[in-house]
């Protein structure tokens, strides 16, 4: 009986500690998943971020210090790709800025050490403005001459290689074209103007 009774008391403590297990298992399994999609919703967010910014900037006209001027041309390192197919990339011509002529090149840039110095002491990279694809340039191209329509361009690998560097010109005198969103803020501040001296008039 004694015997009996000490087997039950075993086989009661037992329960509560297998339980403990399980719940103490389950609890770990679930925080290791919990962690996981937490890891994986922060790498989406992040991800999603880097894009909507590098989109964002699509289109824009770049700031003052990544244009380069020379003889009163503004100058842009568009992207690590050629500015027209064959491409690694896809180059988006706005705000006047285009490809230069070899004309252009010889007057601005006679040799890739003016434009080594110009734009690579530090680096002056525009391609989240003007790629599609890409955002970044690519020192080590521009270090060994591999620029798109210049002269002086090395062509190990052929004229105008389509993994050459792209830049792009504007005359400096000339008008920017206002953004899309620019305009239709100028155009809801004037018809708000507009509709504030009517009612004015009224009264």
């Amino acid at each position: 009986m004694l015997l009996s009774w000490q087997c039950h008391e075993v086989e009661r403590s037992r329960v509560p500690l297998a339980r403990n297990r399980l719940t103490a298992w389950v609890s770990f399994y679930w925080r290791y998943r919990m962690k996981k999609l937490l890891l994986f919703v922060a790498l989406l967010a992040l991800a999603w971020t880097s894009n909507a910014r590098a989109v964002s900037q699509l289109g824009i006209d770049p700031p003052a210090n990544l244009i380069v001027i020379v003889n009163g041309d503004e100058w842009v390192w568009a992207a690590p790709c050629a500015p027209i197919d064959p491409s690694c990339g896809v180059v988006q011509l706005h705000h006047n800025f285009h490809i230069p002529t070899v004309q252009d090149w010889n007057d601005d840039f006679p040799s890739a050490a003016a434009l080594i110095a110009a734009f690579d002491n530090p680096q002056k990279c525009a391609s989240p403005y003007f790629d599609t694809v890409w955002d970044h340039c690519d020192s080590g191209d521009l270090q060994s001459a591999y620029v798109w329509g210049a002269p002086w361009q090395n062509t190990q690998f052929g004229f105008n290689a389509s993994f050459q560097e792209a830049f792009l010109i504007r005359d400096g005198g000339v008008q920017q074209t206002p953004e899309p969103a620019s305009m239709m803020l100028l155009g809801g501040g004037l018809f708000g103007l507009a509709t504030w001296r009517r009612k004015k008039a009224a009264l």
